[in-house]
C-alpha cells in the first residue's frame, strides 16, 4: 500500500524544454567490463595507466618493449610495459511512473524525471557509456522502455514522452519485475521515484540490485509537505482513488511537515543499510547538484 498523497488540478503545467546540461558521474571502484570507455578499468589493454611489466610471452605486444626492464630481469626475459585499459559502464534508469508521480505542486515530477533522463543520456553519450531506460507502475510500461544503446537520442526521446505522460498506475510493483530483468553484469543503476511506498519495499529493491552500483534518485515537490494553517481541504490519493475531507489547522500543518521530515530520515536510514545514499531532487533539476553527489 502506498502512502497517500494529494495532487492539485490547477498547478503548473509542462514547461518548455531548455538547454540540456550535463553532469559528471563515477563508480566507487574500477569497472570490470572489457569494452573501452572512460572509467578506470581492470582489464589489460591499450590504456595510459601503467600497470607494471610482463614478459613478451605473457603480454605479446612488442610495441611496448622496455629496454631497461629487460636488462634488469634476472632471467634475461624480454620485458614489455603493461597498461590498464579504461572501460565503459552500462547505465540504467529504472523509473517509477505510478500515479503519485503525477503530483503537481511547485513542479511536475514527470518533468523532473524528464530533465534528469535527458541530462543523463547526454552525459553518458559524451563519455561513451550505453544507457537503458525502463519505466514502471503496477507493471513494466512497455511503451516507456528503451534498450541499452549509445547516443543522446534515447534520452531526448524518453524525455519527450515523459513530459506528456499522465501517470495513472495504482502502485509501483512493476519495479520488482524491472529489477529481476536487469542483467547481472555490473551496471550503474539510477532507481528513480518519489519513494512514497513502504521502506520494506525499497529494501527489497536495493537487495535485488546488490550486484550493481545503485543511486536512489528521490523526486520530491516541496508542496507535498505544506498545508494552509486554516481551512477545509479535500485530499485525494491518486493511486487508490480514496478521498477525504479535512479541517486544516496549525497542528495538522505541523504534523504534515514533520511527517515529511520523518520520511526523509527513514529513506536515508534504509539506504544506509545497503551502503548507498539517496540523491534528492526537489522542485527543480540542477545538473551541478548531481555532480556534487558523486564528487562532493
Amino acid at each position: 500500500m502506498r502512502d497517500s498523497g494529494s495532487g492539485t488540478a490547477g498547478g503548473p503545467r509542462a514547461r518548455p524544454r531548455s538547454r540540456v546540461e550535463t553532469f559528471h558521474y563515477r563508480l566507487p571502484g574500477r569497472a570490470r567490463g572489457a569494452e573501452p570507455g572512460a572509467h578506470p578499468g581492470t582489464q589489460r589493454g591499450a590504456g595510459m595507466e601503467f600497470r607494471g611489466h610482463a614478459s613478451l610471452l605473457r603480454a605479446p605486444d612488442p610495441r611496448r618493449f622496455d629496454v631497461a626492464a629487460s636488462l634488469r630481469d634476472p632471467f634475461h626475459q624480454v620485458m614489455v610495459r603493461v597498461y590498464t585499459q579504461r572501460a565503459a559502464v552500462p547505465v540504467r534508469v529504472i523509473a517509477d511512473v505510478s500515479a503519485s508521480m503525477g503530483f503537481t505542486g511547485r513542479c511536475r515530477k514527470t518533468d523532473l524525471l524528464a530533465d534528469f533522463t535527458a541530462s543523463l543520456a547526454l552525459s553518458a553519450s559524451r563519455i561513451g557509456d550505453p544507457l537503458a531506460f525502463t519505466a514502471c507502475d503496477s507493471n513494466i510500461r512497455q511503451d516507456l522502455v528503451f534498450p541499452l544503446a549509445r547516443g543522446r537520442a534515447a534520452g531526448a526521446f524518453m524525455a519527450t514522452k515523459l513530459r506528456s505522460l499522465e501517470p495513472s498506475g495504482r502502485n509501483a510493483l512493476g519495479l520488482f519485475k524491472a529489477v529481476q530483468q536487469t542483467p547481472p553484469a555490473r551496471s550503474l543503476v539510477f532507481l528513480v521515484s518519489d519513494f512514497h511506498f513502504p521502506m520494506k519495499m525499497l529494501g527489497q529493491l536495493l537487495e535485488g540490485l546488490a550486484l550493481h552500483e545503485v543511486v536512489p534518485v528521490v523526486l520530491w515537490d516541496s508542496a507535498e509537505g505544506l498545508a494552509p494553517r486554516y481551512g477545509i481541504a479535500r485530499l485525494l490519493d491518486p493511486e487508490t482513488g480514496a478521498a477525504r475531507m479535512l479541517l486544516l489547522r496549525p497542528a495538522l500543518a505541523r504534523r504534515l511537515k514533520e511527517s515529511m521530515a520523518r520520511r526523509a530520515d527513514a529513506l536515508a536510514n534504509c539506504c544506509a543499510c545497503f551502503g548507498v545514499k539517496p540523491l534528492i531532487i526537489r522542485d527543480q533539476f540542477k545538473a551541478e547538484a548531481v555532480t556534487r553527489y558523486f564528487y562532493g
